[in-house]
């Protein structure tokens, strides 16, 4: 990898370069891990939402630091407002709809641990101003938490909105990930419905096929009745503690799994692992955002962090020419750094990923400043 190019590697080995141009966004508030949505309006500007995490030597104390980047350029150039609702609270996710509205949910506040609703903002003029359109609580539980996910507009017009719901007597128990559902852009939701357990961070398309396809983060331990050879099937990490990579041995699986629904959410089938044709996994423990584009010829692009070891971190893409069924083996590694990446396309294929490309140390320190930049490239085949 170098600054004008991506490198694409396959079984781990490095095997050519691809073309690409980087452009580093102005963002000087910037003081935690980048976590980034992206979408379109119908007059084709590019827009990314900035939002970032105050764990892992982040700053708790900023008010209305988020921003949402903008570019008329196809990722050439960018300019940034401020998201304004957010204050002391956390940006958790971000879509703009068919009508050009753009829709943000806002969750905890920055010095809290949980929270006990989530805010949804509407804006029809492009962030200028907000609106707060609807309120969804934890109830019956005690939290709800966003952490940093999609929100989708169907084909159909309804509205999803993912979240995370659980009580303090519960902390040690599979966490239910569910989805709200909206017929009114958002203004009211219906009772959600359950997706898996063990799952969070998920990202939603629809693909030209109708399917909707959903990455989620799928974290949890080893089962008593599981196998170690089930579980390498499935792609699971260190079943041992290992240095510098928090959680190993208390969790198996920390990384990106996909699923499918065949009717507008309601109901989520097969999740499992980004395997090829011949069945091998791909992505690994400490793969653990993913996030979902479909480009023009019907190719589906993830991209996904690499967390560990900390001083390699980077940013990697995966493709899919099936539906998301198998994947191919080829990774484009497509920044260095930490930080929650999203991509969008456009017609003629080229993809805009936006991503942070913090450097870390071997024990997770901060090096430099935290930074964000676009990727402007192209799939070579």
């Amino acid at each position: 990898m170098t600054h004008d190019s991506i490198t694409v590697s396959s079984k781990g080995k490095a095997v050519y370069d691809i073309p690409a141009k980087r452009i580093v966004l102005e963002y000087p508030e910037l003081s935690g891990r980048p976590e980034v949505c992206m979408s379109q309006t119908n007059d084709g500007y590019i827009w990314a939402a900035i939002g970032f995490n105050t764990g892992q030597q982040g700053s708790l104390e900023h008010i209305n630091q988020e921003r949402i980047f903008y570019s008329s350029t196809r990722g050439e150039s960018w300019q940034s407002t401020p998201i304004s609702p957010t204050g002391h609270r956390r940006m958790c996710g971000f879509t703009i709809l068919s009508d050009d509205t753009f829709l943000i949910t806002v969750g905890k506040d920055r010095r809290q641990t949980e929270s006990n609703e989530l805010q949804l903002y509407s804006s029809n003029n492009r962030g200028d101003t907000w609106k707060l359109i609807s309120t969804i609580t934890a109830d019956p539980y005690e939290h709800i938490a966003g952490s940093f996910e999609s929100i989708t507009e169907t084909n159909l017009g309804t509205v999803l909105l993912p979240a995370v719901r659980h009580s303090e007597d519960g902390l040690n128990e599979p966490k239910s990930h569910v989805l709200f559902r909206s017929e009114n852009r958002g203004s009211t939701w219906q009772d959600p419905l359950v997706t898996f357990n063990d799952v969070y961070e998920p990202h939603i398309i629809q693909l030209h096929s109708g399917k909707l396809l959903g990455a989620f983060r799928y974290q949890r331990g080893a089962l008593q009745n599981e196998s170690s050879d089930g579980l390498q099937a499935m792609g699971a990490g260190p079943l041992k503690p290992v240095k510098n990579i928090p959680g190993s041995g208390q969790f198996v699986f920390k990384h990106v799994f996909v699923a499918d629904s065949f009717d507008d959410g309601l109901t989520w089938n097969n999740l499992r692992p980004a395997k090829t044709k011949e069945g091998v996994p791909l992505v690994e423990y400490g793969q653990c955002h993913g996030q979902l584009t479909q480009i023009n010829d019907g190719r589906i692009v993830l991209v996904h962090d690499s967390r560990y070891p900390y001083e390699q971190a980077e940013t990697v893409a995966r493709v899919s020419q099936d539906d998301g069924n198998t994947w191919m083996e080829e990774a484009f590694h497509i920044t260095e750094g930490h930080g929650y990446p999203a991509s969008t396309s456009l017609s003629d294929n080229t993809l805009i990923t936006v991503t942070g490309t913090t450097i870390f140390d071997p024990q997770a320190r901060l090096i430099g400043n935290w930074k964000v930049e676009a990727v402007i490239w192209q799939l070579p085949f």
